[in-house]
């Protein structure tokens, strides 16, 4: 997997969240669109606290920290803004700064895309699709979800890279977002949009792929180097035997990975 992959995937992801083809992580929320119901939100904001403080949100730091506790507690979705007047045009702030663009990416690394990539090798994938979707599927439904998911597939993780197994974890994932409904009903496009990638592009992507945007409308994605996470193409461990039972255990990051990720994103910053 080049770092022109992970670009295109994460533009993808980035599209299903925030509808702009283009990944800008000035975007109100950011750039998979974090929020406060489930403490994402306030994982990037205590980063940037850690380095920059008094800041844009210190006047409502305690009203952020009651919702995520109460999230880690009950893990029930608190959509009450009271206590966060403001919220929206201190993000908009904050953005702005250098040092905030990169706490996103900090979180979104070690938050969605090192666990995912991580679980995705220990289930034998492969191919750029197929790790895709699993970081896709992690950032909108957590990874313990996308892993029951995997279970709920059924198929065996030593040959679930292959098309024929992704494209029954694609329809597992459509499952369940329908039986899910509400909101989560008209995000069934991001399974059609993933589909439609595995038909419409080759297994090795070269620097553009075609995929489907939120209005099913047919847009071409090409890797820009905004945004990269750090190389990933190293000589990988033997794939462990995965245990459909152990399936909740936990997905351990890459630290020496991070450790360049880090250094990478101050480059891209300051360059």
């Amino acid at each position: 997997m080049s770092n022109c992959d992970i670009d295109l995937i994460l533009q993808l992801t980035n599209i299903f969240e925030t509808t702009n083809q283009s990944i800008s992580i000035r975007d109100i929320a950011g750039i998979i669109q974090f929020t406060t119901g489930t403490g994402s939100a306030q994982e990037v904001i205590e980063e940037y606290t850690a380095i920059n403080h008094p800041n844009e949100f210190t006047t409502m730091n305690s009203t952020l920290d009651a919702i995520k506790k109460n999230y880690l507690q009950t893990k029930d979705l608190n959509g009450d803004v009271n206590g966060l007047e403001g919220f929206c045009s201190a993000w908009d702030l904050a953005s702005k700064q250098p040092s905030f663009q990169q706490c996103q990416i900090q979180v979104l690394a070690r938050r969605y895309w090192f666990p995912a990539f991580d679980f995705s090798q220990t289930i034998g994938m492969k191919l750029s699709v197929s790790i895709g979707q699993i970081y896709d599927s992690s950032v909108q439904l957590g990874l313990e979800g996308t892993k029951d998911l995997v279970k709920r597939t059924g198929r065996l993780p030593e040959s679930i890279a292959a098309n024929a197994e992704l494209k029954w974890f694609l329809e597992t994932r459509k499952q369940k977002l329908e039986e899910m409904g509400g909101a989560y009903g008209p995000t069934i496009t991001r399974v059609k949009s993933y589909q439609y990638v595995m038909v419409n592009n080759p297994p090795s992507w070269n620097q553009s792929i075609s995929v489907l945007n939120n209005d099913g409308k047919v847009v071409t994605l090409t890797c820009n180097s905004k945004f990269q996470l750090p190389n990933m193409t190293k000589q990988l461990d033997p794939i462990k035997p995965f245990d459909p039972n152990e399936i909740s255990r936990d997905v351990a990051l890459i630290p020496h990975m991070y450790l360049l990720f880090n250094m990478y994103l101050i480059l891209i910053l300051i360059g």
